[in-house]
């Protein structure tokens, strides 16, 4: 027998009892959950744009678009920011399509309202925190910030998709 919509949710639920959970859902709602939706799409492109290819002609001089993920090593110093500014990119490519692909669920589901907006706010709030927070972890405790920041974000998104497998009605 295929798994029901409950045990999916039930997997979910140990989002419940996180200590995080309630101050992501206590967020003070800002955006709707499409404009979310674009600001993370946004916010991916511009981490490419400006930051990643800005970096790199701070760096280098130029931006080889040839070999612009090539680093040795031996890489330091404006190397690995350039690096970091890379992956920053591609972990918001990630989070792009969890984030969208969990509100798709939801709107389908039929949850809406001041819940999706606060947890959509909490995301984008991570998100916005989490590049500047990425590209400063060279060290050990900044990169427990930046894991935190992270799954801030993550578990806004687990919290979105719980309420919406709840909302679904199981025939």
């Amino acid at each position: 027998a295929r798994p029901s919509i409950m045990q999916f949710s039930s997997l979910l639920a140990f989002t419940e009892y996180l200590p995080i959970t309630a101050m992501i859902e206590a967020t003070e709602p800002v955006v709707n959950p499409f404009a979310a939706v674009v600001i993370q799409l946004i916010i991916t492109y511009a981490t490419k744009i400006f930051i990643h290819s800005g970096l790199s002609l701070l760096v280098h001089g130029y931006y080889d678009n040839v070999n612009s993920g090539r680093f040795t090593p031996t890489s330091s110093g404006g190397d690995l920011l350039v690096k970091r500014a890379r992956q920053a990119h591609e972990n918001s490519f990630e989070a792009l399509i969890v984030f969208a692909v969990s509100v798709g669920l939801a709107v389908h589901a039929g949850v809406g309202g001041e819940l999706l907006e606060r947890l959509s706010t909490a995301f984008v709030a991570a998100r916005l925190a989490y590049v500047p927070v990425y590209l400063a972890a060279f060290n050990t405790p900044l990169s427990i910030v930046r894991s935190a920041v992270w799954g801030f974000g993550f578990i806004a998104c687990l919290r979105i998709c719980y309420h919406a497998l709840l909302a679904i009605e199981v025939d």
